[in-house]
């Protein structure tokens, strides 16, 4: 369980599907959400299993290998010392690489939108490095979540959203203990080029990195605890804005609430409850930018999949 690449290669002889039993010298340290939660070694092996990856890195070499990604192209600042040694990606150089005026640049919490590079800068702004990645054109005809949910765009985009929103002081789920991940990661702006395909590309200044391969941005709805889909996400936010949960421990015990758990305790009850108004309503959760991108069908799906997921498993993870 070392790697994230464990469950795509174990396999029963010449037999499909069955029980794979894993000896673990303990499991379900901290509770599990994928915002903020459990982070121990032995849980973190079990999450690798129940989530996947645009990019996953090759134990042999530490650099990542394309696995939901088509294709990927890194364009470096003339000058920079980048090189490529795997062929799936594309790499070239510019003496000047210009972030485009729709590209988002920093999120606004207070008004629930990204707001473009013409904004922040109406002189323009120049990156170091341009990622652009490439997904394939039956994405989100093919590949769907556990609980029987297509994959959407508003996934890829509803996790752009959070880390920036937990970062802002202006956000109801607002955590003082984030950093924002743009910020972290010294991204410029980000654009969606294409929904069909995917196509992303992001413009940053994380030129201390060699290796083209870790330049790449998959932007996959994912994070280091586990699957981001935006439904099952955003219910755990709603309840968090109401006070009665936190995705990080060290909020939940500044607020004396229940450390978010998809999984079992107090957290269960707590989201069923909400979950029985999002789904009454449709909800869609950042509506000035997500109302783009989920449409109400697609809302209802997912409320309706999500409870019939908790009915059925008691529990919520997807």
């Amino acid at each position: 369980g070392g790697t994230e690449l464990w469950p795509f290669t174990a396999r029963f002889n010449e037999a499909e599907g069955g029980n794979l039993k894993v000896g673990q010298i303990g499991v379900f340290a901290d509770p599990w959400n994928p915002v903020n939660g459990t982070n121990w070694s032995n849980d973190i092996s079990i999450i690798n299993a129940t989530r996947d990856y645009g990019v996953i890195v090759d134990p042999h070499t530490g650099l990542p290998l394309p696995h939901r990604i088509e294709s990927a192209t890194v364009t470096a600042q003339t000058g920079l010392p980048i090189t490529s040694s795997e062929p799936w990606v594309t790499l070239n150089f510019e003496d000047v690489i210009t972030v485009p005026d729709d590209a988002w640049v920093e999120w606004d919490a207070s008004q629930q939108e990204f707001i473009p590079a013409s904004t922040i800068y109406p002189g323009g702004i120049n990156a170091r490095v341009k990622s652009v990645v490439t997904y394939p054109t039956d994405l989100f005809t093919t590949v769907t979540w556990h609980d029987g949910s297509p994959l959407s765009i508003g996934d890829f985009i509803y996790n752009m959203i959070l880390g920036e929103d937990r970062s802002d002081p202006a956000s109801p789920i607002y955590d003082p203990n984030i950093n924002s991940f743009f910020m972290l990661e010294n991204i410029v702006g980000i654009r969606i080029v294409s929904q069909d395909p995917l196509t992303i590309e992001t413009y940053h200044d994380n030129d201390e990195v060699i290796d083209a391969e870790l330049l790449v941005y998959p932007w996959w709805p994912n994070s280091s605890y586990g699957p981001i889909p935006w439904h099952t996400t955003a219910l755990a936010a709603v309840a968090e804005e109401a006070g009665e949960l936190a995705f990080s421990r060290d909020k939940a015990s500044s607020l004396g609430v229940p450390w978010t758990n998809f999984l079992n305790g107090d957290t269960l009850g707590i989201l069923s409850t909400h979950l029985v108004d999002l789904e009454t309503n449709d909800y869609i959760p950042y509506a000035n930018t997500l109302n783009d991108y989920i449409s109400t069908s697609e809302a209802d799906n997912r409320w309706v999949n999500l409870s019939s997921w908790y009915a059925n498993k008691g529990h919520f993870w997807v």
